[in-house]
C-alpha cells in the first residue's frame, strides 16, 4: 500500500445533480470506508451543499451512515449531500482551506463539472503554496456531457435515455391526435443531450420518424424552425422538433436571452431551464404559419432526476468512477487529478482515467463536428457513439402507420 496521510477526508457534490451522482458518492464511500484495505482511521466528512458547506463547515460524518442506507442512497436521484451553484474564487477557497487545516482534512474529493474542477484546482494550488498537504480529486459529472476530457460523463447517458423514451411516448400521443411535437431539452452550449433525440427510431416500431433536431452549435432562426416543422407535418402527418434551450440565432445570440431578461444563478449564468418563454414563442410562430395542434413539452429537470430510466452502463460507470478516485489517493499515491471515463467501441469497453485538474477546470467542449452534417445530426455517427452508453432499450412503442401519411 502507498504512503498514507494521517488525517480526515471530505467530499462534496457541486452543480446540477444527476440521476446517478449518488452512485459516484456511494462508490467513493464503499472504497474509502466499507471495503478499503487501507488503515485509514480518520473521519470522512460529507459537505452539505458542496463548496458552501466546506466554507461554512456545515458537514456530516459519512462514517456514521450504515451500509443499508447507502443501498438506498445510491438509487436516489439528486445530490444526497446537497449541491450549490456558487463559483468559488481565491477568497472563498481560502476560507475552505482554513477549515481544512482546522479539521485536519488531508483528502478532498469533489463530484461535479468544470466549475467544481476549478474549485479543486484552486485548493490544490493553495496546498502547494502553504505546504499543507491535501490530496485533491475531482470526479466527473454532467448531463451536458461537456467536459473537455473523457469520452462521456456520468449522468449524460441516463438523461439521454430519458429524453428518448419521453419523445417516444409523445409520438404515440401525436399519432392518436395528429400534431407537431415541440420538445425543449437541456443544453446551454453543447448539443450532446439534445442530439439524443435523433435516435428516436430505436424505440418505436411501425413507422419511421425523421425528427428535426436543433443544437446550440448550429445557428437557426425561429421562423425557419416553424417552417421546417410545418413542412414535415405536411409530409408525415406528424412532426417532431427537438431543440436545445441554448439555441442561437444567425447572429450567434441566444434566443432566450433576446426574448426575456432571465434570472441568473450565483455563477452569473441565466437559468435557461426555468423559463418557458422560448417554447411559447416557437409555438406561437408555428400557429401563425399554420393551423395545427401543438404538443409542447419542456424536458426540464426530470431529464436529470428520473430514476426509472437510468442506463445500466451509467449506473455501473458512475459507481466505479467514485471508487477509482479513492484508489488513486489511497493505493496509488497520486496527489491530485480529475477522474473520468474513456471508452472504445465494437465491442464497448470503458476505462477509468486520471487527467490533470488544470486541463479540465473551467473548460467546456461543444458537440464534436463529426456528429453534424450540413447542420443536421449525423445519425449514423451519433448512434455509434451513444447507443452503447444507453444500455437496454426495452421500452418500444408500436405506432399504427395507418394513422400517419408518408412522403
Amino acid at each position: 500500500m502507498a504512503k498514507e496521510l494521517k488525517g480526515n477526508a471530505i467530499i462534496g457534490q457541486g452543480g446540477g445533480p444527476t440521476s446517478v451522482i449518488n452512485r459516484s458518492l456511494s462508490g467513493f464511500v464503499d472504497r474509502f470506508i466499507h471495503y478499503s484495505d487501507s488503515n485509514f482511521k480518520g473521519i470522512v466528512y460529507g459537505a452539505l451543499n458542496g463548496s458552501r458547506g466546506m466554507r461554512d463547515w456545515n458537514v456530516i460524518a459519512l462514517n456514521d451512515i450504515d451500509k443499508y442506507s447507502w443501498k438506498r442512497i445510491r438509487r436516489t436521484p439528486g445530490a444526497f449531500l446537497g449541491s450549490t451553484r456558487d463559483k468559488p474564487d481565491e477568497e472563498y477557497c481560502a476560507r475552505i482551506f482554513e477549515n481544512f487545516k482546522k479539521n485536519n482534512v488531508r483528502y478532498f474529493f469533489y463530484i461535479g463539472g468544470n466549475d467544481s474542477a476549478d474549485t479543486a484546482e484552486i485548493i490544490r494550488k493553495m496546498s502547494v503554496r502553504e505546504q499543507y498537504e491535501v490530496l485533491v480529486f475531482h470526479i466527473a459529472k454532467t448531463v451536458d456531457n461537456d467536459l473537455v476530457k473523457g469520452d462521456h460523463m456520468p449522468g449524460f447517458p441516463s438523461a439521454a435515455k430519458h429524453l428518448i423514451y419521453t419523445i417516444a411516448d409523445l409520438i404515440s400521443d401525436a399519432a392518436s391526435l395528429p400534431g407537431i411535437i415541440v420538445v425543449e431539452s437541456m443544453g446551454r452550449d453543447a448539443g450532446y443531450l439534445t442530439a439524443s433525440g435523433a435516435l428516436i427510431n430505436d424505440v418505436i416500431s411501425g413507422v419511421k420518424i425523421d425528427p428535426l433536431v436543433y443544437v446550440p452549435e448550429v445557428r437557426i432562426e425561429l421562423d425557419t424552425i416553424a417552417e421546417h416543422a410545418l413542412e414535415r407535418y405536411g409530409n408525415q402527418g406528424i412532426a417532431v422538433v427537438v431543440y436545445s434551450e441554448g439555441i442561437k440565432n444567425n447572429e450567434g445570440k441566444r434566443h432566450k436571452d433576446l426574448l426575456e431578461k432571465l434570472e441568473k444563478d450565483p455563477r452569473g449564468q441565466v437559468r435557461l431551464s426555468a423559463s418557458p418563454v422560448l417554447i411559447s414563442e416557437l409555438q406561437r410562430r408555428i400557429k401563425e404559419k399554420g393551423d395545427v395542434r401543438i404538443i409542447p413539452h419542456m424536458m426540464g429537470y426530470p431529464q436529470r432526476a428520473d430514476a426509472r430510466t437510468i442506463s445500466e452502463v451509467d449506473k455501473h460507470e458512475s459507481y466505479h468512477l467514485g471508487a477509482f478516485a479513492v484508489k488513486l489517493a489511497l493505493e496509488d499515491n497520486i496527489s491530485s487529478g480529475s477522474v473520468g471515463i474513456e471508452a472504445i467501441r465494437d465491442p464497448y469497453q470503458e476505462s477509468y482515467v486520471r487527467f490533470e485538474l488544470a486541463d479540465v477546470a473551467q473548460k467546456a467542449r461543444t458537440l464534436d463536428p463529426k456528429f453534424l452534417y450540413n447542420g443536421r445530426i449525423n445519425v449514423l455517427e451519433y448512434r455509434n457513439y451513444l447507443r452503447p452508453l444507453l444500455g437496454s432499450l426495452d421500452h418500444e412503442n408500436e405506432i399504427n402507420p395507418r394513422l400517419l401519411k408518408h412522403s
